[in-house]
């Protein structure tokens, strides 16, 4: 149940506590045994016991909730649920951020924006529980047999790295902690090399190698459209001296691996991240065959 819904309920109850006095039930004058022996007394009483246990319930799940996600360890038991792959997401975006939180509000704005376009409900409490399993990151290896289990398509695993991936990024860089995070992930879950090396050469940007020069005080020694076709090939998965037919099967199986027809059942916004990542690999894919057209 999610605060919003919880406040709900828990006004209305208070409304039906106090409900005696706005219905007129006591009259000025009325000693204390008259407005006791009162019907709407009676209603008075019920409801105040049902509202201080609704509350009291409330608080005690809220903080046995809190105390479980204190915990290093994860229920890889529990059944499939958006409620248990947005855990899953919380519980991984709390290690992520233990390893840089510099630009933290540029981090909150690129997971909420993400989180409203990939879940359908995404519950009120996730920032609070968000700030417990930062404070208590999960080990990788308590969740990433449930990962296994319950994601057995390659192209879902996959978003998790490309979303973390892209977190890491938000502040310009991705250092040395976060990289050696995704790798780990990467293999626990069952990602090829391949696969990472593309997810990775998405989010690396080949603006940077260019730049790299003149803060050495040299010359460049090649053009950006150069580092363009390089990083290229590394979102392929292939070296430039791939023959055509390699780059060809290695396109395929990329493309095979995230195109937004494989998200068809669930929904705009799951469908319009993939689209997001299937266009950046077929804008590589293009640039190194016009380049070879041109030799």
């Amino acid at each position: 149940m999610s605060n919003r819904t919880g406040n709900i309920l828990f006004a209305l109850c208070l409304a039906f506590v106090l409900s005696p006095l706005f219905l007129g039930e006591h009259k000025k004058g009325d000693t204390l045994g008259e407005l006791f022996s009162k019907p709407g007394f009676l209603i008075f009483v019920v409801m105040f016991v049902v509202a201080l246990s609704f509350l009291g319930w409330r608080v005690l799940k809220r903080v046995d909730k809190e105390e479980r996600w204190k915990s290093p360890y994860f229920d890889d038991e529990q059944a499939y649920s958006e409620a248990a792959v947005i855990e899953v997401y919380v519980r991984l975006l709390g290690a992520m951020l233990r390893k840089d939180q510099d630009d933290l509000k540029g981090k909150l704005v690129y997971i909420n924006r993400y989180f409203t376009k990939k879940f359908d409900t995404v519950y009120d409490e996730y920032a609070s529980l968000l700030r417990i399993s930062t404070a208590h990151p999960i080990k990788l290896q308590a969740i990433t047999p449930w990962i296994l289990k319950n994601l057995p398509d390659a192209t879902y695993r996959a978003q998790l790295v490309y979303f973390l991936a892209g977190l890491s990024t938000v502040d310009g860089t991705m250092n040395p902690k976060e990289k050696a995070f995704l790798v780990e992930l990467s293999e626990q879950i069952g990602l090829t090399k391949l696969e990472f090396a593309s997810i990775m050469a998405m989010f690396e940007k080949y603006e940077d190698a260019y730049e790299d020069q003149f803060k050495q005080r040299s010359a460049p020694t090649r053009s950006t459209s150069s580092y363009r076709l390089e990083k290229a090939y590394e979102i392929i998965g292939i070296s430039a001296q791939a023959t055509d037919e390699e780059l060809k099967k290695a396109y395929l199986t990329l493309a095979k691996l995230h195109h937004p027809d494989r998200f068809s059942t669930d929904g705009e916004g799951q469908q319009a991240l993939a689209k997001e990542r299937f266009v950046k690999m077929q804008q590589a894919y293009e640039l190194i065959i016009d380049s070879r057209n041109r030799r």
